[in-house]
């Protein structure tokens, strides 16, 4: 809708190249382990995989310190600095009246996240796969001891 809108008022025609970020924008999140909560997520999920391993009889858990997919976990704190979003505002069309992030509520929360999931091959596309035995047996069994540690019950 944006984009069309500022085409049209270039005047311009013929084949273009319109550069600039479409909405959804996903803040980046990332545990930094500074705080004893984050600490704590940390040593649980280090714990859990460990435990998967041992379940799944097959392969690793791996714990990565980055997610590098889109996550709703994003919105549960905001690790920039507030002007680094003046360049994004810039190049987002529609930034404010189609699309905004809640950025003052966000940096007030600074929730320690992490992401524990089923396991499988090509995720999102059309040879997507699933391991069955590892994600409807194991993996939610994890994902409830984690819940329990974090809880202060073991």
């Amino acid at each position: 809708m944006e984009t069309e809108w500022l085409w049209d008022i270039t005047g311009l025609s013929g084949p273009a190249l319109n550069i600039g970020f479409l909405p959804p924008y996903y803040p980046p999140r990332v545990n930094h382990l500074k705080t004893p909560e984050e600490r704590k997520l940390r040593e649980i999920i280090e714990e859990e995989a460990k435990e998967g391993e041992k379940l799944a009889g097959q392969g690793k858990n791996i714990v990565l310190d980055v997610f590098a997919g889109i996550t709703d976990m994003s919105f549960l704190g905001f690790d920039g600095d507030t002007s680094e979003l003046e360049t994004l505002k810039a190049n987002m069309p529609g930034w404010g009246s189609l699309y905004w992030l809640p950025i003052k509520e966000l940096k007030r929360l600074n929730i320690p996240i992490a992401s524990m999931g089923p396991s499988g091959k090509d995720a999102h596309k059309a040879t997507e796969r699933l391991e069955l035995s590892y994600s409807l047996k194991v993996a939610p069994r994890l994902l409830m001891e984690t819940i329990w540690k974090l809880g202060g019950s073991d």
